[in-house]
């Protein structure tokens, strides 16, 4: 009950506490520890505050207690899906599909599943199943036009979401679908305009700006992608993941190296690489940064902490032969360069520059060498 106050209710101008819900909720758990609703009601505060694995973890033991109960199988499918378990939450929502009378909520979770594990056929037709029976859900619609997205057919997809935007009592999700589709089925200025307009009447909302910016991106309209870009991460409260957060940090970073503003994309490169140390592009453009600068040890240090985020990648080894080439190390530029060709036989930039780098290494190994007695 003192779990329920702290959360309050729906009208309620007291705002929910939700750390002190957890707390009156672990110790219902504790007196009762055979009760799946404590467990259950755990879980999905955790998942609503970002707890993931500590939803996982509550709900997983709900799962023990009452296995044929499948609103925990649901939300322990959702709980994985947020973490990325894939394999697990298909087990969890098939399970929860099994033990349901309406499995609705669950195979569209499945759906989501498939279409996160490259199966969009059976993501459509587990959508289509949901409309054939619930003609109304706008879950199904933003599904189905997802599924269709990825199997190469936007202008289909375009109408069924089309169908399901008047459905949905929060439409944006699905009206951001639509702009994606326009830029697939009818290209960059329709799916602009379109995003100008969501901006417009979300002025605020993260997910538009986010988006609008990486489409101004894609049409050469650098000044404007940078600014819609700034906007998003200030206007963001949690709504955008870490991935978006990444990007739009990089984007800006990005952009303001090609245009010359070094300290301000050091800064959003910085950023970006602290959010996801394992982000390539990010620490390729920071080394670049400090190229432009001139800082040739900096570039060299990020360029080697790219090669031990991605070793397998001959960008990290090209860009590290450049910039030593640079400093005039040219033995050490050519056993990076070497290295990338290694990784990517077929480029003749990389084979153009090595050649280059043997042929120095020759002159200057000449130049070195003693004069014999």
């Amino acid at each position: 009950m003192a779990a329920e106050i702290a959360l309050g209710q729906p009208d309620s101008e007291t705002p929910a506490d939700p750390a002190s819900a957890i707390l009156h909720l672990e110790q219902a758990a504790r007196l009762e520890p055979f009760n799946p609703d404590h467990q259950l009601a755990l879980g999905r505060i955790y998942l609503e505050t970002g707890g993931t694995q500590k939803a996982i973890q509550a709900l997983e033991q709900a799962s023990r207690i009452a296995p044929e109960q499948p609103d925990t199988w649901l939300m322990l499918a959702q709980a994985q899906l947020a973490a990325g378990e894939l394999v697990q939450a298909a087990l969890s929502a098939d399970r929860a599909i099994d033990r349901s009378a309406n499995p609705t909520k669950a195979w569209l979770v499945r759906g989501e599943i498939d279409l996160q594990t490259n199966n969009p056929q059976e993501a459509q037709r587990r959508a289509q199943a949901v409309i054939q029976r619930q003609p109304e859900e706008p879950e199904a619609y933003y599904l189905l036009a997802r599924a269709l997205g990825a199997l190469g057919k936007p202008s289909e997809a375009l109408t069924v979401i089309e169908r399901g935007i008047p459905l949905a009592e929060l439409p944006l999700p699905l009206l951001l679908e639509r702009a994606r589709l326009l830029r697939q089925a009818k290209g960059l200025e329709p799916a602009l305009e379109t995003l100008r307009g969501l901006a417009e009447h979300y002025p605020e909302e993260p997910t538009v700006l986010a988006l609008l910016a990486e489409t101004l991106v894609e049409a050469g309209r650098s000044e404007a992608a940078i600014q819609s870009a700034r906007m998003a991460l200030q206007a963001d409260r949690g709504k955008l993941d870490l991935e978006q957060h990444t990007y739009l940090h990089y984007l800006v970073g990005r952009q303001l190296r090609r245009a010359g503003q070094l300290d301000q994309a050091i800064y959003h490169l910085n950023e970006a690489i602290q959010q996801a140390p394992d982000h390539l592009e990010s620490y390729l453009e920071l080394g670049r940064a400090h190229q432009d600068r001139r800082q040739l040890e900096q570039a060299l240090h990020v360029f080697q902490q790219a090669i031990e985020a991605a070793p397998n990648d001959y960008r990290a080894y090209y860009q590290a032969g450049l910039a030593l080439k640079e400093s005039k190390d040219y033995v050490a530029a050519e056993a990076m360069v070497r290295r990338a060709a290694e990784l990517a036989p077929n480029d003749v930039s990389i084979h153009r520059l090595l050649g280059a780098l043997v042929a120095l290494n020759l002159i200057h190994n000449r130049r070195q060498s003693p004069t014999p007695a």
